[in-house]
């Protein structure tokens, strides 16, 4: 029955996920143009337990939006204290972490310009659930779901809106 889900959900995902062209918000078009689209990166050996697509997304991400303080939450203690972050990256089957998006208060941690990449988004319907009620936060604007896994922004001059894209 779960892989009949998962299979349901990718349909649906090639269904209405959008390309460059059908994309009105110019931050978006402006990130798919010359983040997702831009096939001239290398691996980021930091983020190399991903599919290597995706890490290579990670170091363009990284590149393109000069992120300093960028976090892997796979390599801390679930105690260690978070300070303000540029980009954090975790897989959303790291239950540990989900915290961090569940109470509002933990949300300071992210600035206008901090970027989240959250792996396993459809893993499960549980995930798929989770992932929703993340980017329904108040304090998250952009949200870019890949199918795969999911980027989030948290831009205040930016109107809320959720994007499916073809990765």
């Amino acid at each position: 029955m779960r892989k009949l889900q998962f299979y349901i959900d990718y349909l649906y995902y090639l269904l209405f996920s959008k390309s460059k062209y059908s994309i009105h918000s110019p931050f978006v078009y402006d990130f798919i143009v010359k983040v997702l689209n831009d096939k001239s990166s290398k691996k980021n050996q930091n983020f190399n337990f991903v599919k290597l697509k995706y890490s290579k997304l990670i170091h363009r991400i990284i590149n393109y939006y000069n992120l300093k303080k960028v976090l892997n939450l796979k390599d801390i203690k679930e105690n260690e204290c978070l300070q303000t972050l540029d980009f954090i990256f975790f897989d959303i089957m790291n239950s540990n972490f989900l915290e961090l998006f569940t109470k509002e208060k933990n949300l300071n941690f992210f600035h206008n310009k901090s970027i989240v990449f959250i792996y396993n988004i459809h893993k499960s319907k549980e995930y798929n659930i989770l992932w929703k009620k993340i980017i329904s936060k108040k304090k998250i604007t952009v949200s870019i779901d890949l199918f795969f896994a999911g980027i989030i922004f948290f831009r205040k001059e930016q109107v809320k809106q959720n994007f499916i894209l073809r990765f």
